[in-house]
């Protein structure tokens, strides 16, 4: 239970031998949370999952092509994958792909 409840707080749980060799100094490593996935990202991660292209997202959406780009970046970093291709079978795992999408 102490190990659930210190990795619950954001810190390493880990034999106090090994604590001691990775980090000597005695300050107990936190481990920062993932940024939470906004809005606008949901809302493009779903149309990405639908198979829509960066311009089209644009359009839908009322955004530059750049900005759609930009919050792919960002999304990518988030889930820690490295493609589109990443994003869509994400999206499509957590059934993100099922949103109605935004009518202009």
């Amino acid at each position: 239970m102490h190990a659930v409840r210190t990795v619950a707080a954001g810190e390493i749980a880990a034999a106090p031998w090994l604590t001691a060799i990775l980090n000597p100094g005695g300050s107990t490593p936190r481990v920062d949370a993932p940024a939470p996935i906004s809005a606008r990202e949901l809302e493009v991660i779903g149309l990405v999952a639908d198979g829509k292209g960066n311009k089209e997202i644009g359009k839908l959406l009322g955004i530059r092509e750049q900005t759609v780009k930009n919050h792919l970046a960002s999304i990518m970093q988030k889930l820690g994958v490295r493609s589109r291709l990443e994003v869509g079978i994400q999206a499509v795992r957590q059934n993100l792909s099922s949103q109605e999408s935004p009518q202009n």
